[in-house]
């Protein structure tokens, strides 16, 4: 794979399609597409900072984010390209068809993922697809491969550090469909980020922002980092509980001290000598037959049990008597 990958294209292709993003999407002007296309923007408050979705956004294999359409829906990495400023993948991936009789789209991509900071001073993370073809691959028959001319998601801070502007912008060939489904297609992944607030909560496991004893939810005066995560199941604990572990942990804590009957068994059967603990078997009735020698262990057939012979000493006697 890595000899018929051109590094240096593949890094001037991504370098220059997320530049020319970050650019439409904190300059503002026309985004850059050639095509149809479909673009949102938003602005989103969200209970955690930009490095949190900076990491949602970076990580593909995010199952929050796949089924919320954030990313491609199932996606394998091909190569990773070593850059100082950007992080760029080769990657294929796999479209889920919307309605049934349908087959799923694939396509060979690059993705390109950035931190950067714009001519005000605010932070902002980008994400950018854009369609490579590899020139020894051959397309699945199984699969129509699609043609991803743009695919960008940018957000950037604003003033309040939990206050998030989100621009998307998606242009995808998408191949032998109609107007009706191509659209829906594009439409739902390019509105995606209105609900990036609720894919980040789901993707850290925050949707529920009540203690998880006392199941007291703070108002909107109080921050949110106020909660303290269970050193067991990492489930949110307000200050007022003053604990370090939550009732549920601690009960399975106390339920695994207390020795059940297998543990007592095994206790009982271990010797003084030595630590080593002999295993309590169940002497069923098949077990014990075999262990008393009714059944022969080859063959599995009955057999008569080896008894003593008998005594007949006692018929001389008796037959001298009654001469």
């Amino acid at each position: 794979m890595a000899a018929i990958v051109d590094k240096s294209a593949i890094l001037a292709t991504a370098g220059q399609g997320i530049n020319e993003l970050i650019a439409w999407a904190t300059a503002g002007g026309k985004p850059p597409v050639t095509h149809t296309y479909e673009a949102c923007r938003c602005q989103l408050r969200l209970p955690t900072p930009l490095d949190d979705v900076g990491r949602l956004l970076a990580s593909p294999s995010d199952a929050a984010a796949a089924a919320s359409y954030v990313h491609v829906d199932k996606s394998t990495l091909l190569q990773t390209i070593e850059s100082n400023h950007l992080q760029v993948e080769l990657r294929y991936g796999i479209f889920k068809a919307p309605v049934p009789f349908m087959r799923d789209r694939d396509a060979t991509y690059i993705e390109c993922f950035k931190h950067f900071t714009d001519g005000h001073g605010r932070r902002g993370v980008a994400r950018y697809l854009t369609s490579h073809e590899l020139p020894t691959t051959t397309p699945n028959a199984s699969y129509v491969r699609v043609d991803i001319r743009t695919w960008g998601i940018v957000v950037v801070e604003s003033s309040d550090p939990l206050v998030l502007h989100a621009s998307s912008v998606v242009d995808v060939d998408w191949k032998s469909v109609s107007a009706y489904i191509g659209s829906h297609m594009t439409t739902r992944r390019a509105q995606s980020v209105k609900h990036l607030d609720t894919v980040v909560r789901a993707s850290l496991k925050k949707l529920f922002e009540r203690c998880s004893m006392c199941l007291t939810k703070p108002s909107s005066f109080e921050r949110a980092n106020n909660f303290a995560a269970c050193v067991g199941c990492a489930k949110p604990l307000c200050p007022r509980v003053r604990v370090a572990i939550c009732l549920a942990c601690a009960g399975a804590k106390a339920r695994a001290k207390v020795p059940t009957r297998e543990t007592l068994l095994e206790s009982e059967a271990s010797t003084v000598e030595s630590d080593t603990k002999s295993p309590t078997v169940h002497r069923t009735p098949r077990r014990m037959s075999c262990e008393s020698g009714w059944l022969t262990p080859q063959y599995h057939r009955p057999r008569r049990p080896t008894e003593a012979p008998l005594d007949l000493t006692y018929l001389a006697s008796f037959q001298g008597n009654t001469a």
